[in-house]
């Protein structure tokens, strides 16, 4: 028998809200599952790999008849699909401007190139003479192209010629010019900047861009890719090119760290660098003159010795620190001197100092920041401590 079971009016109208609030719950839920339908992601111009045409870099030449040669390293992936590997291909194209070079590239490839992969932009020395602009411009301007890649002067006679240098792993040139400039920190032979930091170079007062140079050298008959020294610009424009000596202390005034070694033949012994740090201090004297306070603080250790008896002993080492401090001094000078008598340009970014300590004054200074350059005061100072050696104590002084 089934009892039925009355409300009362009171629980009856009590009931209603609950059954309204359920329908809402639902309808709200139906539309959140509705709306992320909108929101899941898809690969909407998805292409196979093996139908994909990536360019690991490319070299800019100036055409003798007018305009330019573009030369491009490919990564082709074809073979990938009949478990081949990848292929380098070289495509060769001419064009009025860059961006033309670059479609008839396209058209001699048969597909499209992506250059978002791209990691080395090189250009010859006739190119970077005549103002790379056109370069800065072309990547600027193609939504292809990513600012992370590496710009460079080529040391060769052409700069198509870089791309069939011989690599350590055999793969692309490109590639591997990105991974010496990975590694660049330790031995400071060339400069390491993406083409982002040099457009802003470019384009900023109190400082000149600076590209790395790429050359070759030979090895069992073959001619080896190399990266030694840097270009500096004047403007847009090559100005003039320092070799792997002066690169680590161009990089130490410009405040980035650096590696490598330091070499003192009147100790018969070789340091290398552990880690810097460079402090700078802009200063005007009353009479108006600028002056550049330079210090270089380092850690150093000993990497090699004539004789390990002579280091043995801790005290030798305080020795080994002040004449270090003399050397770094005598070549930093070498280097401002060079820059002010016979370049005449700021090519250390000491002007972006001097703008950021004193922004009030540097309006009137930034008309003819080279000149004022060349009749700056340079004081370079040098703070050397060895930290540890081969040759004895694993830690040399208190401090470390």
């Amino acid at each position: 028998m089934t009892r039925a079971v009355r409300r009362t009016p009171a629980q009856s109208l009590g009931a209603r809200p609950c059954t309204r609030q359920r329908a809402l719950l639902r309808f709200f839920a139906f539309l959140s599952l509705f709306q992320a339908l909108f929101c899941l992601t898809a690969c909407w111009d998805y292409r196979e790999i093996s139908s994909t045409t990536f360019v690991a870099g490319a070299a800019f030449d100036l055409d003798p008849l007018g305009g330019y040669i573009l030369t491009a390293e490919v990564i082709d992936f074809t073979g990938v699909r009949d478990g081949g590997a990848p292929e380098t291909v070289r495509i060769t194209s001419r064009g009025a401007t860059l961006p033309e070079a670059a479609d008839h590239a396209m058209r001699a490839a048969g597909k499209r190139l992506y250059w978002s992969h791209a990691a080395a932009f090189i250009v010859s020395r006739d190119f970077a003479a005549q103002g790379i602009t056109p370069l800065t411009d072309f990547l600027l301007h193609n939504i292809d192209t990513g600012l992370t890649a590496s710009l460079l002067v080529s040391a060769l006679p052409t700069a198509h010629e870089v791309l069939d240098l011989q690599t350590a792993g055999g793969g692309a040139v490109s590639y591997e010019i990105r991974s010496i400039m990975q590694n660049n920190t330790y031995f400071s032979q060339t400069v390491a900047d993406f083409a982002y930091k040099t457009m802003q170079a470019l384009n900023q007062g109190g400082t000149c861009a600076a590209l790395a140079m790429v050359s070759s050298y030979e090895q069992d008959g073959e001619s080896c890719l190399d990266l030694s020294g840097c270009a500096v610009f004047d403007g847009c424009r090559l100005a003039a090119e320092l070799d792997a000596g002066d690169t680590p202390r161009l990089l130490a005034l410009r405040g980035q760290p650096i590696g490598g070694t330091l070499a003192l033949p009147e100790k018969a012994c070789t340091l290398r660098f552990l880690d810097t740090r460079t402090v700078f201090t802009p200063r005007q004297d009353p009479d108006g003159t600028l002056r550049m306070e330079v210090t270089l603080e380092a850690g150093m250790v000993v990497s090699s010795a004539e004789t390990l008896g002579a280091h043995a002993d801790p005290g030798i080492y305080e020795t080994l620190e002040r004449a270090a401090e003399v050397r770094i001094r005598q070549r930093i000078r070498e280097l401002t001197d060079r820059a002010q008598q016979e370049l005449g340009l700021d090519i250390f970014g000491f002007g972006v100092r001097f703008r950021q300590a004193m922004p009030e004054r540097w309006p009137a200074w930034e008309g003819d920041w080279n000149r004022r350059f060349r009749e700056m005061e340079i004081v370079p100072e040098a703070r050397v401590r060895i930290v540890r050696s081969s040759a004895g104590p694993a830690i040399l002084t208190p401090e470390g």
